[in-house]
């Protein structure tokens, strides 16, 4: 098989997200045609040569909906359970959720502001929400 690289235009990436600990990209295309054309042409596979030498075989596959487990960074502690659940509602439904709080070595075990939610997706989210 030859070594895999994505030549795609600008105009079909919307966003590309990382995991590094979990050595995965994340590519989010403006057209459906586009990305089902990428998987048939790669039948869901190829493979990557880095800078060693080294091998990686890549597996290509398209991410579903199902439930998740989100982080919501950067909220007021006056925020109410509510809004965010109002916010989320065209999105997913949030099966539970709890607050992040800082641990005993930062002196105040108090809110840092994220919220944990396990959620299920009735349609991709996007990776900046206003609430």
């Amino acid at each position: 098989m030859d070594f895999f690289k994505l030549h795609m235009p600008e105009n079909v990436v919307t966003m590309v997200q990382t995991d590094v600990t979990r050595r995965q990209v994340y590519i989010k295309f403006t057209d459906f045609q586009y990305l089902q054309d990428l998987l048939h042409s790669t039948t869901d596979q190829s493979e990557y040569k880095h800078d060693n030498g080294e091998i990686s075989q890549v597996k290509i596959e398209m991410v579903g909906m199902g439930t998740r487990r989100v982080r919501l960074a950067n909220l007021p502690p006056e925020t109410p359970d509510e809004a965010v659940r109002f916010a989320c509602s065209q999105y997913c439904e949030i099966k539970e959720k709890q607050r992040e709080s800082w641990s005993k070595p930062f002196r105040y075990k108090v809110f840092k502001g994220v919220r944990i939610a396990v959620i299920t997706l009735t349609k991709h989210i996007p990776s900046h929400m206003m609430i």
